[in-house]
């Protein structure tokens, strides 16, 4: 029996992962159902070294992005064009408005919300998620 002829309360979870910079694409049909939002508010400082670092390492690894397009380091450096260093530094603040708008906001009173702000919060936060997950899994 397909699982669309189940009842609701029979039918399989669906279950998705959205990620906020493209909420455009994913529209209102997954974020409101969200039971849980991750917000990685990482410093600036941080974010910019790991751009700058990632890129480092895809140019020396002459590493394939996509296509036949390979990374180029100097232009992450130029902060007068649009490159990653430039959109992370302009867009940095302007992301944490919308999320800091959702945790006072009634229409996600279902949403469980966790902020993370430093990598150990990240290392914490996966290890306990991943723990519960592989115990569901295998209970």
């Amino acid at each position: 029996m397909k699982s669309s002829s189940l009842p609701c309360a029979q039918r399989p979870r669906r279950r998705a992962v959205a990620v906020r910079n493209y909420r455009r694409q994913t529209g209102e049909a997954v974020w409101p159902r969200a039971q849980l939002m991750v917000w990685f508010d990482l410093p600036l400082h941080l974010v910019l070294w790991r751009v700058i670092h990632r890129s480092w390492q895809r140019s020396r690894r002459k590493e394939l992005l996509w296509g036949a397009n390979t990374e180029t380091f100097w232009k992450h450096l130029k902060l007068w064009d649009q490159s990653e260093s430039l959109i992370a530094i302009a867009t940095h603040r302007s992301r944490r408005d919308p999320y800091s708008a959702m945790l006072t906001d009634p229409q996600w009173s279902h949403t469980r919300f966790v902020r993370l702000c430093t990598p150990r919060e990240v290392k914490t936060f996966t290890h306990d998620f991943e723990a519960t997950a592989h115990a569901k899994r295998t209970a």
